[in-house]
């Protein structure tokens, strides 16, 4: 569920946020596709350092990478090129993040049962945190005073998300 709310929390809110930076909206989309290039990335780097660690270790690197990212933008109106940095880092997390669940779920409960259970996780988890990601997040910028406090916020939850998966 925190993972779907953090994904699509930030993701749908991308190019107004690049926007409040100083872009323009066709330069904030176009660099909204270095977020998906990232996305791959996370995903063959987490592969090969799931065959190296165990997937809490995989998981846990990303998700602090994450929420350092997220702070650090949170503190201040950073640079551009650190927003740019943390949009990279934010994007390998979601492909990590996306490689640990579906590792965990069969690590922890075998093949036999993965489809079920990744499909409940999927559908009724995940989904849902997406569904209500963008609407929360949003709410946050109005009413909480921007986006710096709604990053902080996403940091917070990226962090208890690191915490759920080490509990595993």
């Amino acid at each position: 569920f925190l993972f779907g709310l953090i994904v699509t929390g930030i993701s749908v809110n991308l190019v107004l946020f690049l926007e409040s930076h100083g872009m323009t909206r066709t330069e904030g989309a176009a660099l909204a596709g270095v977020f998906g290039v990232a996305t791959v990335a996370g995903r063959l780097l987490t592969g090969i350092a799931l065959d190296k660690l165990s997937f809490h270790i995989a998981d846990l690197m990303a998700l602090i990478l994450f929420v350092l990212a997220v702070a650090f933008i949170g503190m201040s109106l950073s640079p551009l090129w650190i927003v740019i940095s943390a949009l990279i880092v934010f994007g390998f997390m979601v492909g990590s993040e996306a490689d640990c669940l579906s590792f965990a779920v069969v690590r922890l409960f075998g093949r036999a049962y993965y489809g079920r259970i990744y499909g409940i996780l999927g559908v009724g988890f995940l989904l849902s945190g997406a569904g209500l990601g963008p609407l929360i997040f949003s709410l946050i910028v109005e009413q909480g005073g921007g986006y710096v406090h709604a990053l902080r916020v996403w940091a917070f939850f990226a962090l208890a998300s690191a915490v759920c998966f080490l509990a595993l």
